[in-house]
């Protein structure tokens, strides 16, 4: 079944790369949660769900094998992080984020949903997680410390 990609609304939380996770406890597709779309389509599974995440995770290496890099993206990124910021918008954008004790961790940058206005970051939206999705902001945050800490030495 093919669903409009504008009617999903799924955040991606994380590194940037092999250990970013769709946070599936809080998307929706068409206003129904991930859970409750599951049940009413049998014909989509929890293995779908792991399907799309790492077709996303690595969408940026099918992009550059076929276009040699992905500056498009990012500058239509960079294009609607700069409108948020000129307008005033206070827009949830998924942008990196300096936590401050949001997921129980400091002094990392991290992708979590910020609301976005004329100042730059207003507020850091951290998601209530589920057990799973804990250990891998968590696995995603430890990664990101060690290399911090290999950049250092």
């Amino acid at each position: 079944m093919t669903i409009d990609p504008r009617d999903i609304q799924i955040y991606v939380l994380g590194e940037h790369g092999d250990t970013q996770f769709p946070v599936w406890s809080h998307g929706n597709i068409g206003g129904l949660s991930v859970h409750e779309w599951l049940e009413k389509h049998p014909s989509f599974s929890e293995q779908d769900l792991g399907l799309i995440a790492e077709k996303v995770k690595n969408a940026a290496y099918d992009i550059i094998a076929a276009k040699g890099s992905t500056h498009y993206g990012i500058a239509i990124s960079l294009a609607r992080i700069t409108r948020s910021i000129l307008k005033d918008e206070h827009a949830v954008l998924p942008v990196s984020v300096h936590l401050e004790g949001q997921y129980q961790a400091t002094d990392v940058c991290i992708s979590s949903p910020p609301i976005v206005n004329s100042q730059g970051i207003r507020e850091i939206i951290e998601m209530p997680l589920n057990e799973s999705e804990q250990q891998q902001m968590y696995d995603s945050i430890q990664t990101l410390k060690t290399m911090q800490a290999q950049l250092q030495e």
